[in-house]
């Protein structure tokens, strides 16, 4: 984790490699990940991580 400031307040980046592997021993299966790194910014990313044997809502469904 690094910590960098942030308007509200300080913000933490996590590596990617190791939010999956804290999910995982939680009991989480990462099903998707998107990375972007935009010019003079920094990366960031996004997952989809569901618990085996978890319902799904049906709002979830109508997208």
């Amino acid at each position: 984790m690094v910590s960098f400031p942030h308007a509200i307040s300080s913000a933490w980046w996590w590596p990617l490699p190791e939010v999956t592997a804290l999910l995982a021993s939680a009991g989480f299966r990462v099903e998707h990940t998107e990375r972007r790194q935009d010019s003079g910014a920094r990366p960031h990313a996004a997952l989809i991580a569901r618990r085996p044997g978890s319902a799904i809502h049906s709002s979830e469904n109508s997208l």
